[in-house]
Formats: C-alpha cells, sequence, structure tokens
C-alpha cells in the first residue's frame, strides 16, 4: 500500500515536468532506510520508467563504523544497485569530513557542513551548461571553418552514456575545484585553464583533496 502512495506521487511528479530527463536518488549505504528502503524504491523507480536514466548518489559511510553490519548492507546495496541503476556515485563520509575540516577550515563539522559539500558537489552535475563545437578545424587548407555551434548537455542521459558506457562500468566518483574556506575565494585569481589543469592533476593522482 505504501509503495502504491509512493509511487503515485512519483507520477503525479513525472507527469507536471515538461521533460523528465532523468532520476536521482540519494541514500546511504550505512543503515536500513538507505540501503533498504532506497535500494526497494529504485527498484520500483527502473520498473516504472525502464528508458529513464536512474542514478543514485550514495554515501559511504565512515570507515570507524556507524552500524555493526554497515559493511555488509553498503557491499549487498552497491550489488544490487549495479543491477538495476545506470550509474551509482558513491562519496565517503571521510572525505567529506577531511574536506570540511582540511580545507574549509571548519573547526567543529556537523552534518549540515557535509551536506553542504555534498551538494556543492552535486551541483556540477545538475547544473545546466553547454558544449561548444570552437575545436573544430576544416580538413582542407583556407577552407571556411564550421560556424560555431552549441549544443545543450542532457545532463542524465550524457552522464550514463559517456560516463557509463558499458554496463559493467557503472561506479562513479565526483571530484570537485575549488574547495576553499568562503573568506578565501574573493582572494583567489586562478584563471580557468589553472583550474582545468589542477583537476587534471587530481585525476591523474587519485587525489580526492584539492591540496
Amino acid at each position: 500500500m505504501c509503495a502504491e502512495e509512493m509511487m503515485d506521487l512519483i507520477r503525479k511528479e513525472t507527469e507536471r515536468a515538461d521533460l523528465l530527463g532523468g532520476l536521482l536518488l540519494l541514500q546511504s549505504l550505512a543503515g536500513g532506510t538507505g540501503s533498504g528502503l532506497g535500494t526497494y524504491v529504485s527498484e520500483l523507480l527502473r520498473d516504472a520508467y525502464p528508458l529513464t536514466p536512474l542514478i543514485n548518489h550514495t554515501v559511504w559511510p565512515y570507515s570507524e563504523g556507524e552500524v555493526a553490519v554497515q559493511n555488509y548492507n553498503a557491499a549487498l546495496t552497491l550489488a544490487h544497485l549495479h543491477q538495476v541503476s545506470d550509474a551509482v556515485v558513491v562519496i565517503e563520509n571521510d572525505t567529506i569530513s577531511q574536506v570540511c575540516t582540511k580545507l574549509l577550515k571548519i573547526k567543529r563539522t556537523n552534518f549540515w557542513d557535509m551536506n553542504k559539500v555534498i551538494a556543492h558537489n552535486l551541483a556540477g552535475l545538475l547544473l545546466p551548461s553547454y558544449v561548444s563545437d570552437t575545436d573544430m578545424q576544416p580538413a582542407i587548407p583556407h577552407a571556411i571553418a564550421p560556424a560555431r555551434s552549441h549544443r545543450n548537455i542532457s545532463l542524465f542521459h550524457d552522464v550514463v552514456q559517456y560516463l557509463c558506457p558499458h554496463p559493467s562500468h557503472k561506479l562513479l566518483c565526483m571530484k570537485t575545484i575549488p574547495q576553499s574556506p568562503q573568506g578565501s575565494i574573493s582572494f583567489n585569481t586562478y584563471p580557468w585553464h589553472m583550474w582545468t589543469k589542477h583537476l587534471h592533476q587530481m585525476l591523474i593522482a587519485d587525489s580526492k583533496f584539492d591540496g
């Protein structure tokens, strides 16, 4: 009965949308609500919307332990989400906590601070954007170059298509820059190409921190 009421609410919201680009679920992996109910909801959504991109944003528990069976919950949840979801974004509580204390210089980190970091990371995935074909060069010398064109990015569809091209490759992580205290952002003078270079170095070193 609860499942029917929940799916009815989701159906009403999707019908209000001009275009259903995808479905995003936020859940934890340690306890029973996030791992159990979140996985069950993902399964229902996959059955109801088989052609709609489904992305799960999951929070990995602290390594020190929150729940006695958190490792089993996390492993079983990821295994099941790998079957029903198009992409699974994994973010660790330990990493978010270290970003707050070491990079953002927050003395006493709370869940509000950690949620702000997570929301900041998700903004890069969810904000509307477009790509421009400015690097296209004519194959024949002195030929007229093609006109500049822009293509709006279909957020969920493009994430699934380009980052998860193979059915077995669904686990994703996010790296975000800059990660600086709010008071020092106005003094930052890095140009855009320096940020992209820094991000590329983070990818090569598999670093989770901007600094």
